[in-house]
């Protein structure tokens, strides 16, 4: 989806049509480029090959970093469970997860980022330095970025039509006092309220299940499409400590599913899970 919003960009920064690309294309290189193929490749429901990629930049005189760029996308694309450093792949997945009709997430450790509070997410990142000092300028506009976006995020959650969100968390999640009593009782009293929204369903995994699939994990999430909007049904993200592999073999793409599942059988009812949280809120 990326590269074909880089091609179009591309084509229309020349001032061209798709049908006037075609038509030139055809005449320097013979059949292969009809508009349908072309409009596929830009919408991204098309994998594209190098070669065309690189037809392409040409025709539009494209600059040779651009070209490179485009072209290590079209390799990307068609690589089977990519991985990806940790800043292009939250890109990426924010931008699958602005068009995705439901996202389903586990969590074994952290609240999932679209149930967090500001506080608790800014407590995790001052956790997550090397250094446990003050947060220094350039940390702290960091983090007031990622807070924003992360605040635009959330409100897809009660946006028309909204977004579905079926949260399954292990108990961690819920007894880990991140930012301490305060901020976790907040944090708790919102995962509440909000798991009452009719398009979120949160569950706990309580701790007496012991071990179970998937508890090894991470954390990974599972981004539903409405049919049309992307080239799959759904995209599989798993997340690690340096970088994130996208899940793209179907054999991996439907364990995961099944993973997920079990876990939801596994794990409290709705109803139960909100009893652990008021269990919990009260120790705090």
């Amino acid at each position: 989806m990326q590269l074909g919003v880089g091609l179009r960009g591309l084509r229309e920064a020349a001032g061209k049509t798709i049908e006037q690309v075609s038509q030139d294309l055809s005449a320097l290189l013979g059949p292969g480029f009809s508009p349908t193929k072309l409009s596929r490749l830009e919408t991204g429901k098309r994998p594209a090959n190098q070669r065309d990629v690189r037809d392409l930049c040409l025709y539009y005189k494209a600059t040779p970093e651009v070209l490179d760029r485009l072209v290590e996308m079209a390799k990307a694309s068609r690589q089977q469970n990519r991985w990806q450093g940790l800043t292009e792949a939250y890109a990426e997945y924010m931008a699958l997860e602005s068009i995705a009709a439901g996202v389903r997430a586990y969590e074994s450790m952290l609240v999932p980022g679209l149930l967090q509070i500001p506080e608790y997410s800014q407590a995790v990142a001052v956790g997550n330095a090397f250094e446990q000092t003050a947060v220094s300028e350039g940390e702290g506009a960091d983090l007031e970025v990622k807070a924003n976006v992360r605040i635009a995020r959330q409100k897809r959650l009660r946006a028309r039509p909204p977004l579905s969100l079926h949260a399954i968390v292990d108990e961690n999640v819920v007894r880990r006092r991140i930012g301490g009593p305060e901020v976790m009782s907040r944090q708790l009293r919102h995962l509440h309220e909000i798991s009452r929204l009719r398009n979120v369903t949160l569950q706990v995994v309580p701790i007496s299940r012991g071990a179970y699939p998937g508890i090894e994990s991470a954390g990974f999430s599972i981004l539903d499409f409405t049919p049309g909007t992307h080239t799959q049904e759904y995209v599989c993200f798993l997340e690690g400590i340096v970088g994130v592999v996208w899940a793209e073999r179907e054999a991996e793409r439907l364990r995961i599913v099944r993973v997920f599942k079990y876990m939801e059988r596994l794990a409290l009812p709705e109803a139960e899970s909100r009893e652990l949280l008021e269990s919990v809120l009260q120790e705090l």
